[in-house]
């Protein structure tokens, strides 16, 4: 039976998501990104030359953006500068242009809530011609929209992402195997310098200057006498594994609260359709405005009452 004659199961197809990149054929394919990953950094259409978990990403006029080799990333953002060279040595894995779409998940991003969850069984369709499997995935709780994925069936390889609310967030338009693809397209003998690397090299006005900026940062924000916050969260269980009366379960934590001050005003305060549960008030001359993600809605009452109350060492 074929990958594509019954619906499989979600951890089944989770595997093929994760691990299936082995049996990818080499191929050539034009991405599109339409509402862009990190705003305009990169083109909204790249041209990708891939062979497992080697990737060469160009712009339509053929313009370099990347390339990436087995651990190792060289990025192209100026060509009057070097590439920029990451390398997975610190554990944390850099994609260059589009390359969190090009590549594929972690296993440990499927922990938690984020996206995570299928909200019913993968219904079977077709895409550029492939058997696919479409699985719409719940949002966490801080997120508006549930995310429909279109998966293929035979590699787990993603060819879709779409928002239920905001449309398609990426998509593969072209997709031509090859036989092979030649080792010259992921190799990069010219100039480079490593990325995020604060050697002998950096000069020390660029250093002063850091230094400096970092230091303004933290007047600024003595200044302000904010004071730390204290709130609870809630995590659910997720399991992992249960084998002979052995079992691995992990807790998720994770909250964001953001606090905005300003001089009293008339004006309302502006923030559009961003997630999350909300208050305001205003205090002597001072307006407040506090959103929680992922804290409880009840905790807003504590955390104006805290906010109330400058430390007394940032007095």
């Amino acid at each position: 039976m074929s990958a594509a004659d019954e619906s499989p199961p979600w951890i089944e197809l989770l595997v093929r998501m994760c691990a299936g990149e082995s049996a990818e054929e080499p191929f050539v394919g034009i991405l599109e990104v339409p509402r862009g990953e990190y705003g305009d950094e990169w083109p909204g259409t790249v041209r990708v030359f891939k062979d497992r978990e080697r990737y060469r990403v160009e712009a339509l006029d053929g313009r370099l953006l990347t390339i990436r080799q087995a651990a190792r990333t060289y990025v192209f953002h100026d060509d009057d500068a070097p590439a920029r060279l990451d390398d997975d040595e610190d554990g944390e894995v850099h994609h260059g242009a589009h390359g969190s779409i090009i590549r594929r998940r972690h296993p440990t991003d499927w922990r938690g809530d984020d996206f995570t969850r299928p909200a019913g069984p993968p219904r079977a369709v077709t895409y550029l011609g492939r058997p696919a499997w479409e699985v719409e995935l719940t949002p966490p709780p801080h997120k508006p929209s549930a995310l429909v994925l279109t998966i293929d069936a035979e590699n787990g390889m993603t060819l879709q992402q779409r928002s239920v609310e905001f449309g398609v967030i990426s998509r593969w338009t072209e997709l031509a195997e090859v036989e092979s693809q030649p080792d010259e397209l992921f190799t990069w003998d010219g100039d480079y310098a490593w990325a995020g690397s604060f050697g002998e090299d950096v000069p020390a006005e660029v250093r002063e200057a850091i230094e400096r900026e970092q230091q303004e940062d933290a007047e600024q924000l003595a200044a302000l006498r904010v004071p730390d916050l204290r709130v609870e969260l809630t995590a659910h269980p997720d399991l992992h594994f249960v084998e002979d009366g052995s079992a691995h379960v992990s807790y998720h934590l994770g909250g964001l609260v953001i606090v905005e001050r300003r001089p009293r005003s008339d004006d309302p305060w502006d923030h559009g359709s961003f997630p999350g549960e909300s208050t305001e008030w205003s205090d002597g001359d001072t307006d407040w405005y506090v959103r929680v993600l992922s804290v409880g809605s009840d905790q807003l009452a504590a955390i104006r009452s805290q906010l109330a109350e400058p430390r007394p060492d940032r007095e």
